[in-house]
């Protein structure tokens, strides 16, 4: 089964941690949901994903919840094939690539 997979973050550094998830299965499931990072979104990823420390206030934390846990779980079947959306900014691609694999 394919996974798309797509996320927005806090920033670019290692330290940073996901705000928003989005994945679609082969089987037409759409997972899209906002999550509260433990430490606030950075002025320039905020103007990149429009996703603002307000939006995210009131909403659940992704590790440990049912949607990281569904997550990690198809991602560790292998049986499922990932394709990751990567942005089109080449100097980001690989880092965001890596962010995507630790934030798990």
């Amino acid at each position: 089964m394919f996974i798309f997979l797509d996320t927005e973050t806090t920033g670019t550094e290692k330290d940073d941690r996901l705000c928003q998830l989005a994945f679609k299965l082969e089987s037409g499931e759409i997972v899209n949901k906002l999550f509260k990072p433990p430490l606030p979104i950075a002025i320039e990823p905020m103007s990149v994903h429009h996703i603002t420390n307000e939006m995210v206030a009131d909403k659940p934390t992704f590790k440990g919840g049912h949607d990281h846990q569904k997550l990690v779980a198809l991602l560790n079947d292998d049986k499922n094939i990932r394709i990751y959306l990567l942005p089109t900014i080449p100097n980001l691609m690989l880092t965001c690539l890596l962010k995507r694999v630790s934030i798990l």
